[in-house]
């Protein structure tokens, strides 16, 4: 291997590097919410950095822990909004269909990059 492919083969890595941290840092920023919506309407909003447990019409139980949002029970059949993973990220969300609840996390901030393009 070549002087110049080293030197190649680091750059990359040092790029890789720094557009991870870049990628945590916007996904750890504080100032969430989830905002709990049933049949369309506005059940309730809680605070991400404050952990709660929230019973949603006696269907569903939300459970917000360590700066993280998820369906902790469910009494639909397919339980999908169970195993769904847990958010936290700008505009990510948890449906549940069978009892029409939409659990969204909202931020002031913009939301994450999809892609960088040049």
């Amino acid at each position: 291997m070549r002087r110049n492919d080293f030197l190649l083969i680091l750059v990359l890595l040092m790029c890789g590097g720094i557009l991870f941290a870049i990628n945590m840092v916007i996904t750890s920023s504080g100032g969430n919410e989830v905002v709990v919506s049933v049949n369309g309407e506005e059940f309730g909003r809680y605070l991400l950095d404050r952990d709660a447990v929230i019973d949603i019409n006696g269907t569903n139980v939300l459970q917000i822990r360590n700066g993280e949002a998820f369906m902790k029970e469910a009494n639909c059949r397919d339980l999908i909004c169970v195993h769904h993973k847990a958010i936290s990220g700008n505009g990510e969300s948890i449906v549940c269909m069978p009892n029409r609840i939409v659990v969204e996390v909202v931020s002031d901030e913009e939301s994450q990059l999809d892609t960088i393009a040049e």
